[in-house]
């Protein structure tokens, strides 16, 4: 049997196309080659093997490794590690024998001569057993690391062929087929600082594979084929106005929220065009990847070998990295969080990468985790940079009153709210702030509203106020609204993006969306 050792990976986001390289001795005629590694969750049916000028392959057929071998490896070393451990019991045996037999008490008359040579002799001989158990000890131990490490190369299949070679030589075999254990993970690294117009995102590679066996010293290409406080920015969901209340569910399933490239596509930013951006903070610095076109995907030769242990939490490589133009805002949602946000404005048309994990570096310094994945359909879109904790802003309910109106039947709720937005340090910073009025589901129930100068989407509610926040200063921005309805209905706030679409269940009345009631089951594709 001869092993075919790993030398190049094709890694995909899911799996791996492995090729492993054998040298095999074959005489004029056929020949009979069993080549090892073909790992246990490996593809049999894409198994290709590529010959040499002058060999042709006759058949071939994948085996169980007790098929090609008659017992596993793993059984061998066990053999070995029983007979160590015997050897250690008959020492053990013959300790408490050379200890018993010195109690001459037990024993007939014996000469001092005798007592005293023996009683001199047992220290050496004591000590000649325990130094040979120490080193049967070490011998075993070692022996059972070596049958994990086996055992993990049990379940591994040699490939039985028949080649047909035209002259004696030396023919090297190419053995290929594709591995489900293996993959790669996207994450980003996002450097820039507050005061920057680019952003520099690397894209880097998170290879793991769980084969039972180390790639040690191989090629490795990618292609793209098949993170305690959140650093995301809230978002806010848009509010609907009902009469009856959905009686066991009060959300529904899907509901769609306002996202942060939403906000931005209605107050459109000039970004402008800058410098390239200087490397800050400690770098990995590791050599890029060669970027290759594989038709459907995107490939990237990693440079140079790598070793690729089994299990673990992996190997990482940078892939590549993009600069984009970016314009820098503070982003304030009082409604959800006091806390304020560093984002980047992008144009969506700019930004190549997919969506992932990305962390984020201010000035080399890294301040947390995001997740970027951009709306491909708006032309803006925001990028968290993480909470910055030089802003902070409130939101106060200066009033809330319901009244209602005799002559016609109907009560109305006034609403005030107070939002504040405070910059701590000296120089001015451009600040988004969200906030949102309710929207009106109903005929008989009326919404009137003062934006306080904010931009308002009249199907979702959404409010935008975009201003510049001087240094050292605190602005504060009003919002009111008035709900007016039939007094016998009061309205309820039902959070979804379509309220349209949620149908009461002909069972129980449980307010739904989709066909699965939430509450009893019933399904309305049975009706």
């Amino acid at each position: 049997m001869t092993t075919a050792e790993v030398k190049e990976v094709r890694i995909y986001r899911d799996g791996a196309s492995v090729r492993r390289r054998a040298e095999i001795s074959l005489s004029a005629g056929v020949n009979e080659a069993v080549l090892f590694g073909l790992s246990a969750n490996a593809d049999p049916d894409s198994l290709r093997l590529a010959v040499p000028e002058g060999v042709s392959v006759l058949d071939v057929q994948v085996l169980s490794l007790k098929e090609a071998c008659g017992k596993l490896p793993s059984a061998e070393i066990e053999e070995k590690i029983s007979e160590a451990e015997s050897r250690i019991a008959a020492l053990g045996t013959m300790e408490k024998l050379w200890i018993s037999n010195g109690d001459f008490k037990t024993r007939g008359e014996c000469s001092n001569e005798t007592v005293q040579g023996y009683l001199s002799a047992l220290p050496g001989r004591l000590g000649e057993i325990r130094q040979k158990q120490r080193e049967l000890e070490k011998q075993a131990e070692a022996l059972k690391a070596e049958r994990e490490e086996v055992k993990k190369r049990d379940a591994f299949r040699p490939v039985r062929t028949l080649l047909q070679a035209a002259e004696d030589g030396i023919a090297v075999i190419d053995m290929e087929y594709s591995e489900p254990d293996a993959g790669w993970e996207r994450t980003y690294e996002i450097h820039t600082d507050a005061d920057s117009g680019e952003i520099r995102a690397v894209t880097r590679a998170r290879i793991s594979q769980a084969t039972g066996e180390e790639w040690k010293d191989v090629r490795v290409s990618l292609y793209t084929g098949n993170p305690s406080l959140s650093q995301k920015i809230p978002e806010l969901r848009k509010i609907g106005l009902q009469f009856t209340p959905p009686p066991a569910y009060d959300r529904a399933p899907g509901a769609r929220a306002m996202t942060m490239y939403e906000a931005v596509a209605e107050e459109p930013m000039a970004l402008e065009d800058t410098g390239r951006l200087p490397v800050m903070g400690m770098a990995m610095n590791m050599a890029p990847a060669e970027e290759v076109d594989a038709d459907t995907m995107t490939g990237y030769v990693l440079p140079g070998t790598r070793t690729v242990a089994s299990g673990g939490t992996g190997t990482m490589a940078d892939v590549k990295t993009d600069t984009v133009n970016a314009d820098k805002r503070i982003v304030c949602v009082p409604r959800e969080d006091p806390g304020a946000y560093l984002a980047a404005v992008i144009r969506t048309a700019d930004w190549p990468l997919k969506p992932a994990n990305a962390k984020i570096y201010l000035s080399g310094n890294y301040c947390g985790e995001t997740f970027v994945a951009p709306n491909l359909t708006s032309e803006l879109f925001l990028l968290s940079l993480g909470r910055d904790e030089r802003v902070s802003c409130s939101r106060e309910v200066l009033r809330s009153r319901t009244e209602e109106i005799l002559l016609r039947g109907q009560k109305k709720t006034v609403n005030d709210i107070a939002v504040r937005v405070t910059n701590s340090q000296e120089k001015p910073l451009d600040v988004l702030v969200w906030d949102q009025i309710p929207v009106s589901a109903e005929k008989q129930i009326t919404v009137e509203h003062d934006a306080g100068g904010a931009s308002v989407d009249p199907d979702t509610g959404r409010l935008v106020w975009s201003f510049t926040l001087d240094g050292k200063s605190t602005e504060e921005k009003r919002l009111s609204w008035t709900v007016t309805s039939p007094k016998d209905k009061p309205p309820r706030e039902v959070t979804s993006f379509a309220l349209s679409r949620l149908k009461a269940c002909p069972k129980c009345g449980t307010y739904m969306e989709g066909c699965l009631c939430p509450k009893c089951g019933h399904d309305l594709e049975e009706d």
